[in-house]
């Protein structure tokens, strides 16, 4: 009641909404996002979490020199990311596998941390003391239900495949599982992760190298591996080239392969796990010409593959991918590399740039290796025009490994690259590429903050979101009385000070929100 006697001690309201409601608004969600993040408005009028969204460099360059792991004989190295150890050695783990040649061509192991440089290298571990018998190579993922590395290669006519448990990079720490035989004829061979505990592994089998099959395998919580049958995805030909890439969003695989007796031209298919069996889609054509390598990688946001083959000239070329059900169809193909001869690809996508970076071998360059950073752009590519050259002190003569980080480095503004290279004097080196510039979809002067997100809420669904004045929940280790900021990864801490935004915590797991 105020001085003049007018009573407004009950509710008023506006377009039958009463101001007494704490305040809230209504977006469509741009991607998933969960109970408790702070959220902006998009420039399209929607609402997604504060996340950490970088930019491609137009050149990538090397971040920090290259470190020798052998000095003689090791052959194929392949690496992979592994985000589960980030609670124990506070960034994660690159790990990667390759054929020691000058130690009876035994597979060895070793992990980096995605810290300090040379002093992040692990213990080399031997994980197959039998020896691959002069064929070279090996294949390695990393399975995040089980928290487990999985490799693969051969030993004499018997492709393997075991995981490893890792709790550190060091030998104590690192633990070779029970040995599982694939095939006692495998020959050419590939994998992937995908979901649950499974994965899939591709490879050409028989003396003659003419059937080609998948087998489903899981893992379970000790490491040990099962397998499905085997089911054919090709036969009567001969395969020179084969990859195998997962898709998360749609729950598929992509094969991809060689023919030898259709002139080495490049093919893929869909491919689909049911519990222990796959079955695969129509076959589809990808390159019309003598296929001097292959790689793809799957591109989240846009939900679509980026293939990358040799074409004509032996230049690097990709097309898009678009899978329907089971079926892939392309787009046109976009020339990736200068007008030189560009073989062994290799390209990761970034989630932080939703970009990809390909590393290749170049011959105008004595065979070493070069990048190049690109993006989905409809159903074509926009490629930056630099090319980082030099990656490799030697020219490359032999497959290498290329995996991404997905967080970036500290709170500094390294977000890198980790590659092995085996090269053309036999030695053995491991290397960072520095390829996206750091940013965050938080504007520098908060000025597209909008609160944040009482529940849950699906990607393209319409949830309602809590602004200045009102309060949020679904937080922890909050202390009452105390400021936290947003910060540009979407976390809270630091200090709720001018020209920042955030929350004054009212409970453990509660807070009101702020800006200034």
């Amino acid at each position: 009641t105020t001085s003049g006697g007018v009573d407004i001690t009950g509710a008023i309201s506006v377009n039958g909404s009463p101001l007494s409601a704490a305040p809230t608004i209504d977006l469509v969600a741009d991607g998933a996002i969960a109970a408790g993040k702070p959220v902006i408005v998009t420039s399209a009028g929607k609402a997604t979490e504060v996340k950490y969204l970088a930019s491609m460099q137009t050149t990538p360059s090397i971040y920090i020199g290259h470190t020798e792991v052998e000095s003689s004989g090791s052959n194929t190295s392949r690496s992979c990311w592994d985000p589960d150890l980030t609670s124990s050695l506070s960034k994660g783990v690159f790990w990667n596998v390759y054929i020691d040649a000058a130690d009876g061509d035994k597979v060895k192991l070793f992990g980096n941390t995605n810290d300090g440089w040379p002093q992040n290298k692990g213990d080399i571990v031997t994980i197959n003391s039998s020896g691959t018998d002069g064929y070279q190579e090996c294949e390695i993922d990393y399975d995040t239900h089980n928290d487990k590395i999985i490799t693969a290669y051969k030993i004499g006519n018997n492709l393997k495949a075991r995981t490893i448990t890792a709790t550190n990079i060091t030998t104590a720490n690192i633990t070779a599982n029970t040995e599982v035989t694939i095939s006692t004829t495998g020959q050419t061979f590939a994998m992937a992760y995908g979901t649950s505990g499974k994965f899939l592994i591709m490879y050409s089998d028989g003396p003659s190298n003419a059937s080609h099959y998948c087998k489903v395998c899981t893992v379970a919580s000790d490491g040990t591996i099962s397998q499905g049958s085997a089911v054919e995805f090709a036969n009567s030909t001969d395969t020179e080239y084969s990859r195998c890439v997962y898709a998360p969003e749609i729950d598929k695989f992509l094969i991809l392969y060689t023919k030898s007796s259709d002139s080495n031209n490049a093919y893929c298919r869909v491919a689909t796990i049911s519990g222990t069996s796959v079955s695969f889609g129509t076959e589809a054509e990808f390159c019309g010409d003598d296929c001097d390598g292959i790689a793809a990688a799957w591109d989240s946001k846009n939900e679509k593959f980026a293939i990358l083959y040799n074409g004509a000239n032996d230049y690097l070329y990709a097309k898009t991918g678009t899978v329907s059900g089971t079926s892939i169809s392309f787009g046109s193909g976009t020339q990736i590399s200068g007008n030189t001869e560009s073989t062994r690809p290799e390209v990761v996508f970034s989630k932080l740039s939703n970009s990809f970076v390909a590393i290749y071998r170049t011959s105008s360059n004595n065979g070493k290796g070069s990048a190049k950073n690109f993006e989905i752009n409809g159903t074509g590519f926009d490629v930056k025009s630099g090319e980082g050259s030099n990656l490799t002190p030697h020219g490359i003569n032999k497959p290498f490994g290329l995996a991404v980080s997905q967080v970036v480095m500290g709170v500094g503004p390294d977000i890198v690259a980790h590659y092995t290279t085996r090269p053309s004097d036999g030695h053995l080196h491991i290397a960072r590429l520095n390829f996206i510039e750091p940013g965050s979809n938080l504007h520098e002067h908060k000025s597209n903050f909008i609160g944040f997100a009482p529940s849950a809420v699906s990607n393209g669904a319409t949830g309602t979101f809590n602004i200045r004045g009102n309060t949020i929940g679904s937080q922890s280790g909050l202390t009452p009385g105390v400021g936290y900021a947003v910060q540009n990864d979407g976390t809270l801490g630091g200090t709720l000070s001018s020209g920042q935004v955030g929350i004054t915590a009212l409970t453990s797991t509660t807070g009101l929100i702020r800006s200034y």
